[in-house]
């Protein structure tokens, strides 16, 4: 065997050498895995924290906000001043306006309550419109709203007796009045429960001989069945009466001119401009138009600027 030259390492500490690196390589991987979990959850509960803290700051920003309004609104039921009462009103709408869409774009829910205060400033401003449409908002949110309901109908006997909101459906409302009282996805919420009961009660009453028990169980099952044949009637309803699956709105600007075309050129289906507050569907789109149908069955076009769109 050859001798070894001075400082060579050998064919053994070579191999212990690799051994150790790959041994350090493994510690290395196996310690890094170990605190990855830990620098993971650390980041999460950062952008946790920051997302929270955000969340805290729009909300109190919302509630800065809606404290402005009401003050605003307070300051103009004590404003002498007819001008000065009407600029405050409306700078209450602004608020309160604002309040709803810094609600919305933090991802909460607008309380048909906030709407009805919007609602209330803009009647008060004598901008029936806004007003109008904003009642409308607050019982899409909740249709058993009493001042919601009973301000619009308010709001509706401020418009011209020619163009006011069409109460053909009355009887219609009459006969489905249960539609105000419960939205279609509370029937399903209500009628689960009422099954899961009725289930309930009745196995135990059928396996343990409860008399008392079993006639509770179907008298639930009844109750479901109930709400099963509500829910049914309302989707019938919306599919029969077609006015109520069509997207309507509300036209929010002063001596809007209803054209017979989606051109500023064309000819007015109107002798008189509509008022603010006219209620129609919207029929179609196109570009900056929207044809609407007024409650007399005429249609025409109007920028989509004057009209705010109201989903029932």
């Amino acid at each position: 065997m050859a001798e070894q030259d001075e400082g060579q390492l050998s064919m053994e500490q070579v191999l212990v050498f690799q051994a150790a690196s790959r041994a350090r390589d493994v510690g290395m991987f196996l310690l890094n895995g170990a605190f990855a979990p830990i620098e993971c959850a650390g980041t999460v509960g950062a952008v946790f924290l920051l997302l929270l803290s955000v969340g805290i700051v729009s909300a109190a920003d919302r509630r800065e906000t809606i404290q402005k309004a009401i003050d605003e609104y307070s300051a103009a039921m004590e404003t002498k001043d007819r001008d000065a009462r009407l600029l405050k009103f409306r700078r209450a709408e602004q608020l309160f306006r604002q309040a709803i869409e810094r609600e919305g774009q933090g991802g909460g829910v607008v309380s048909s309550g906030l709407y009805v205060n919007l609602g209330n400033a803009a009647l008060q401003g004598e901008r029936f419109g806004p007003a109008i449409a904003a009642y409308r908002h607050a019982l899409c949110l909740n249709p058993r709203d009493v001042a919601a309901r009973q301000n619009l109908a308010y709001a509706r006997t401020l418009l011209p007796k020619w163009i006011r909101h069409d109460q053909s459906h009355s009887l219609i409302d009459s006969f489905f009045f249960w539609r105000s009282w419960l939205t279609r996805g509370e029937i399903l919420i209500y009628g689960a429960v009422g099954f899961a009961l009725a289930s309930l009660l009745l196995a135990i009453g059928v396996a343990w001989g409860y008399p008392v028990v079993r006639n509770l169980g179907f008298l639930s099952l009844l109750v479901w069945f109930l709400l099963m044949l509500v829910w049914g009637g309302h989707t019938l309803f919306l599919l029969w009466n077609s006015d109520w699956r069509q997207n309507r709105g509300v036209v929010i600007t002063q001596e809007t001119v209803l054209h017979v075309a989606n051109s500023e050129n064309s000819a007015s289906s109107l002798v008189k401009p509509l008022p603010s507050g006219v209620e129609a569907l919207l029929i179609e789109q196109r570009d900056r138009w929207s044809e609407i149908g007024l409650p007399s069955g005429l249609t025409g076009w109007v920028p989509n600027t004057t009209i705010e769109r109201i989903e029932d």
